[in-house]
């Protein structure tokens, strides 16, 4: 089922090898909220896979301008697929999709 492929999703995004790909998609999606506050990321844990998108959460330090490390931060950070999805290979292409987005560097 639909859910079943977004839990699926959701457990191999969280895995060790993923972190990566995981954090680049945190910092994109935060930028698309016009976030303007710099933080580094810590740990990214994937909460949730939906058929509309990805729910992250995220430990991260804040950076003020003098580049000294500040507080330890919480961010719950929303990433739309911008559409929404009623079959798990659309909802995998969406996912492999965003990672390559953000992975061109």
């Amino acid at each position: 089922s639909l859910w079943e492929e977004c839990d699926n999703l959701r457990r191999i995004l969280n895995e060790d090898n993923f972190q990566n790909e995981v954090k680049a998609l945190v910092y994109y999606a935060h930028e698309m909220l016009e976030e303007t506050a710099r933080f580094e990321l810590k740990k990214v844990k994937v909460m949730a896979v939906g058929p509309a998108g990805i729910l992250f959460r995220a430990k991260a330090i804040e950076e003020n301008s003098d580049n000294i490390n500040g507080s330890a931060i919480l961010l719950e950070v929303p990433f739309s697929f911008g559409g929404t999805f009623s079959c798990g290979d659309q909802l995998r292409s969406a996912v492999l999709g965003a990672i390559a987005g953000v992975n061109m560097d």
